[in-house]
């Protein structure tokens, strides 16, 4: 994958295949259309060497299960990293649980996050820390900043307004 510009073609093709592996062992997210039953099917989202793994999944039930799910979706996903010869950034890496509470009005509010520890193999075999961030915290990717919680505030200061 070296040499002729080739690199970004070559690893589009090693994420296809880290995507396929990574489904086919019943990782990602599941989401049920409430109107139509539809069933749809989701990973992520790769973009050359940023990658966002969604796990939702109706069998993850409580908050147990889904730190259970979430670290062995990681772990899968830094593996097979690994695997094709590269690594996983914890330094660059996060991750947010986006739970819900449902008020008695029959509004949400995003869930206080559950301080737990997130960890991925490394290629040496060893384990490294990913930090966890709320819901709210601005992140850039591709030149925009966003939020998990849909807040824009951070785009707009930065690459808007410029305050």
């Amino acid at each position: 994958c070296q040499g002729n510009g080739a690199a970004p073609a070559c690893w589009l093709i090693v994420c296809s295949v880290l995507m396929h592996c990574y489904r086919s062992r019943g990782f990602g997210s599941r989401i049920i259309s409430p109107i139509s039953g539809a069933v749809i099917d989701f990973l992520g989202e790769i973009y050359v060497d940023d990658t966002d793994l969604i796990i939702t999944r109706p069998e993850l039930t409580t908050a147990q299960e889904t730190q259970e799910g979430r670290r062995e979706a990681a772990w899968a996903w830094a593996l097979g990293v690994n695997a094709t010869g590269g690594a996983i950034n914890p330094e660059k890496s996060r991750w947010i649980d986006a739970g819900y509470e449902w008020k008695d009005d029959g509004t949400w509010v995003y869930a206080k996050q559950p301080n737990l520890p997130m960890e991925i193999p490394l290629p040496d075999g060893s384990p490294a820390t990913i930090s966890q961030v709320e819901v709210s915290t601005a992140e850039k990717a591709l030149g925009i900043w966003s939020t998990v919680d849909g807040n824009d505030s951070t785009h707009i200061a930065q690459n808007i307004t410029g305050t």
